[in-house]
């Protein structure tokens, strides 16, 4: 995979490696940068993303299935909480170009059930800029709910005022991770530092830190010997402030992951970190930082005991992806007709939702993890 080096963020990182002890820093802070450098870092910078110009898709970008589904998720919700819609915050977390959001406020508008607001916390400027762009016009004619951007501090400065319906689609597989393996009795963890005498990045393996070892033991994560775990320490904090600082509130995360068993498998020896460049998935994130998507698989039962500790929170049972969208009624949205132009509006739709369900066995690995909060 050819990929083009930054090399201004790569000097920088170099810079940085010398103000640490032994110019190594841990494998977090390493991603870390590569991903959210303020000038060069992928999701900063301005670069293409989704879409066929850019290095992957969402579920976004077939048809819009997984908004008709999540719109009719949060009729649901708003019933079952007895909540008036309209006095709903709707939220979502890390919108990109913001193409999810125009098909969600587009179909909530539709079905007549529109919140107070549609916010969305993005901090990236980038994607705000493009986000804003293409809700532009939407902006100028909803007249029903107010569409703004917030930055996380503002949400959770808001949070008790409203009830908060939130959203994150893959949005906990781009927080750093820590990469962990197993060598003997000894647990070891992944650095990043400049090879001597030599002026590229090379991998190097040390006894774990103490807040490492802890997260292991506390998750009790059995590793195979030989076996790397990524550990997302980050995410999971992250995730369990996030969820204290809110009221009453639901919250759906969707993204690709599965239980600790799953990802300590044998199948798994090499951790589940991957990177992404135009549509190809290569496992080396040392290649080329800032210009490629780096991810790893989110271990849902960590994310669940995060939640757990938060008082008045429930994580509702884990399921696929597929799973939720037939339970919340994607194939009743599959058209009968007659019509035997394949392009035509009714062919389009139905083939789209047979791709969400079946493509790639993307709804399969993919997994929803649902959360209400009430807290008293």
């Amino acid at each position: 995979m050819k990929v083009i080096r930054n090399t201004t963020l790569y000097k920088r990182i170099q810079q940085e490696l010398s103000q640490f002890p032994d110019n190594r820093i841990p494998f977090s802070l390493f991603m870390s940068r590569c991903l959210y450098d303020h000038e060069d870092g992928y999701y900063m910078n301005k670069r293409p993303k989704l879409g066929r110009e850019g290095d992957f898709y969402t579920s976004a970008y077939i048809g819009e299935g997984m908004a008709r589904t999540l719109v009719r998720r949060y009729a649901r919700s708003c019933s079952e909480r007895g909540w008036n819609e309209r006095d709903v915050y709707w939220v979502e977390l890390g919108p990109g170009t913001g193409r999810l959001a125009y098909q969600l406020i587009k179909h909530l508008s539709l079905m007549k059930i529109c919140p107070r607001k549609y916010v969305l916390v993005e901090k990236s400027p980038y994607h705000q800029e493009e986000s804003m762009q293409l809700l532009a016009e939407l902006q100028h004619e909803q007249h029903q709910m107010d569409i703004e951007w917030w930055s996380e501090e503002q949400l959770m400065e808001n949070a008790h005022k409203a009830p908060i319906f939130v959203v994150a689609n893959e949005l906990l597989d781009a927080f750093p991770v820590e990469r962990v393996r197993r060598q003997g009795s000894q647990l070891m963890q992944a650095y990043i530092e400049m090879h001597k005498g030599h002026q590229h990045l090379e991998w190097a393996w040390r006894e774990a830190a103490d807040e490492v070892t802890a997260f292991i033991q506390t998750h009790q994560l059995q590793l195979y010997d030989g076996q790397i775990y990524d550990a997302a320490l980050q995410a999971s904090r992250w995730l369990q402030s996030f969820v204290q600082g809110l009221k009453k509130a639901e919250l759906l995360f969707v993204d690709y992951g599965g239980t600790s068993e799953e990802l300590t498998g044998e199948h798994r020896m090499e951790g589940t970190l991957a990177c992404y460049h135009h549509h190809r998935v290569q496992y080396d994130p040392l290649l080329a930082p800032g210009e490629q998507d780096i991810t790893a698989h989110v271990d849902f039962d960590v994310m669940s005991r995060a939640v757990s500790a938060c008082a008045g929170a429930r994580v509702h049972p884990l399921v696929t992806q597929q799973q939720f969208l037939v339970e919340e009624g994607l194939l009743d949205d599959l058209v009968s007709h007659q019509l035997q132009d394949p392009f035509c509006e009714e062919a389009r739709c139905n083939r789209a939702i047979r791709q969400l369900l079946l493509s790639d066995m993307m709804s399969e690995r993919f997994q929803v993890m649902r959360i209400t909060v009430d807290h008293r």
